[in-house]
């Protein structure tokens, strides 16, 4: 290997560049340079604290947690009535990762979440939920927003205004 290198052109050319034999540290006290022109942002304590707090949570896990909170809280609470046990499963094992508006609104409807609750669900998801973007958000936000979570009441309404129910056999 050292006769290649030496009989290599490209060696000889590296030698007349006549580089340090050590190259300085890049000090780190130093504030950064500039990007494309532009000055970097002074480092901001409060906005470097948000993104240091944002959730790496999945939503599986984030529907996990939700799920144990809430039986916790209610141990009579009967998640399977809306949802198989296939579905959770979907979530936890992470092959359902984002959900549809109609699931999402039928996991908070099942876990009894609040407005609060069942925002944060959706922006786990990638969504947002509007009350009144559709007919269905409006009336189950609604019911929500009420603090009253009875399917049959809830789908009643759905029906009322031709949207798909919640539980799946009424659809």
């Amino acid at each position: 290997m050292d006769l290649f290198i030496k009989s290599n052109r490209l060696a000889e050319l590296i030698r007349q560049l006549r580089l340090p034999k050590r190259v300085p540290d890049i000090p780190v006290d130093e504030e950064p340079l500039g990007v494309f022109g532009h000055e970097l942002g002074a480092f901001d304590p409060k906005l470097d604290k948000r993104v240091r707090e944002v959730s790496t949570q999945t939503l599986g896990e984030y529907i996990e947690a939700l799920k144990n909170q809430k039986l916790k809280e209610n141990p009579d609470l009967k998640t399977n009535l809306l949802l198989s046990k296939s579905y959770w499963s979907q979530f936890r094992k992470g092959k359902n990762k984002h959900g549809s508006k109609h699931g999402l609104l039928r996991i908070a409807v099942a876990l009894r979440l609040d407005l609060r609750e069942t925002e944060l669900l959706f922006r786990k998801a990638g969504f947002s939920l509007v009350l009144d973007g559709s007919p269905l958000e409006a009336v189950v936000g609604y019911y929500i927003s009420q603090e009253k979570y009875d399917v049959f009441e809830i789908d009643a309404q759905l029906m009322r205004y031709n949207q798909p129910t919640l539980m799946p056999s009424l659809s």
